[in-house]
């Protein structure tokens, strides 16, 4: 057809494209078609996809607690018999030195420490 100032233009019929006529979808919705199509179906493969997916399961993860507990009790039971076993290796004049050396430690930070000088919770405010 003839356009205005010499531009040709030509009547595309409603619902039809350069390509040949399309089937409307619905308030101008087109199908979806080649690389966009492959997009689309990606997408709604990860609509309900879990995003945090579970690392183990509740009884994997008793099973681990129950072997750390387990391990923990082993070497809280090594510590106390190596403990014991010192004790027992200490003479008399030993035991009295290590007590009055942790005494003396206790004073000393008592000295650096006054009663009352802890947290009162009303050093946060100067008054």
């Amino acid at each position: 057809g003839a356009g205005v100032g010499g531009i040709q233009t030509m009547h595309i019929p409603k619902g039809a494209g350069p390509l040949g006529p399309q089937p409307q979808m619905g308030r101008g919705r087109v199908p979806v078609k080649g690389h966009a199509m492959q997009k689309r179906e990606a997408l709604q493969a990860n609509v309900f996809r879990d995003a945090n997916p579970y690392t183990m399961t509740v009884q994997e993860w008793g099973e681990i607690e129950a072997q750390r507990a387990e391990e923990d009790a082993a070497e809280q039971a090594r510590r106390g018999a190596e403990k014991q076993a010192e004790e027992d290796a200490m003479d008399a004049d030993e035991k009295e030195e290590r007590d009055r050396l942790k005494k003396s430690g206790f004073d000393d930070w008592k000295d650096e420490h006054p009663k009352g000088s802890g947290n009162k919770g009303d050093h946060y405010f100067n008054r």
